[in-house]
Order: structure tokens, then C-alpha cells, then sequence
């Protein structure tokens, strides 16, 4: 059972790159555009916080939650569940310019690890 929900993992990971490398090539071609991918100079960046939601209801896992640390200074965190367990991993933004880079940040440390 463990080894099938490893390699489900990777098959979901395997089939999420492969999805955004053809958008990647769409959009910096210019023959696509969308909101799940933005174009600036050379650079085409990804949105974590929808892939993030995605990665998690695909492993069945709570929603992602998102709070602050520190209001202040737009540090904010996401905390991540699995389920019936009372493990949460806890991701931080960092100090930002605004509330939305730092929620971006932490859902990208989220997704990386």
C-alpha cells in the first residue's frame, strides 16, 4: 500500500511538470495565455498557490490554511495537514512587500518540499 501511494506521488509530480513545461512553451510563444502562467521579459513564472491547492487534493490531504506571523511586515505562513494525523508542516514567507508575495513564497517552500 505504501509503495503505491509513493509511486502515485511521483506519477501526480511527473504528470504536473510535463503540464507546465507545454504551458510554459505555449505561453513563451505567445500562441497561449492564461492566468495560471504570467509572461515578464524573459522570465515565465508560476503561481504556487493553485498548484499547491491542487497537490493537496490530489493527495487527499485538509486544505492548505494561510495566517500571519507578522501583520506588519507581511510575513505570512501555510500550514500543511495529512490527514488523520496531527502532523502539519508549517511553511513561512518572510518578510515581504506585500501580504500576497509572502503567501506565495511560503506556498512555493510548500511545494518544494
Amino acid at each position: 500500500m505504501r509503495l503505491g501511494r509513493e509511486f502515485g506521488l511521483i506519477a501526480a509530480m511527473a504528470e504536473i511538470a510535463w503540464y507546465l513545461l507545454g504551458c510554459g512553451y505555449l505561453v513563451a510563444n505567445g500562441i497561449f495565455e492564461k492566468m495560471v502562467m504570467a509572461r515578464r521579459t524573459n522570465k515565465v513564472c508560476v503561481p504556487f498557490q493553485p498548484l499547491l491547492e491542487k497537490i493537496v487534493a490530489w493527495l487527499q490531504f485538509p486544505p492548505p490554511f494561510y495566517g500571519f506571523i507578522d501583520v506588519a511586515k507581511n510575513n505570512a505562513f501555510v500550514r500543511v495537514g495529512r490527514p488523520n494525523t496531527r502532523a502539519r508542516f508549517l511553511f513561512c514567507g518572510g518578510d515581504a512587500s506585500s501580504a500576497e508575495e509572502s503567501r506565495e513564497r511560503a506556498a512555493h517552500k510548500a511545494v518544494k518540499h
